[in-house]
């Protein structure tokens, strides 16, 4: 019964104390591709799809339809590369703000055992 009360609590006192944080989402970016999912594979056509589109929103331009299946290996691939262009962006600004190449140095087994990082 306590926690009941203490939830609606624990929200409020979350949402007053984050406001002075002012974090961003760097995961949110902003593109002009939208995602449609579950189009029947009889009715998905592209100039059909088009047509619906342009129909729809006659304010907006379309550019380009393509039509995919399975998109799990391609969304693990753009979030390496998101990844990929975040450490680049952060090790550039290091760079620009204390004048210093960031380097890494390849050790195996040094989480495990500290005895791996003698002959470093």
């Amino acid at each position: 019964a306590i926690a009941f009360l203490m939830f609606p609590a624990a929200i409020f006192l979350m949402r007053r104390f984050s406001i002075g944080l002012k974090m961003t989402d760097t995961n949110l970016k902003i593109t002009r591709t939208i995602a449609i999912e579950n189009i029947p594979e009889k009715v998905c056509n592209i100039e059909d799809i088009k047509q619906h589109l342009s129909e729809t929103y006659p304010d907006f331009m379309i550019f380009d339809i393509q039509v995919v299946y399975n998109v799990t290996k391609l969304t693990a691939l753009s979030l390496k590369l998101e990844n990929v262009v975040d450490s680049k962006r952060f090790c550039e600004k290091y760079k620009t703000r204390n004048n210093l190449d960031l380097e890494m140095v390849p050790v195996g087994g040094a989480r495990c055992c500290k005895c791996f990082c003698l002959p470093c």
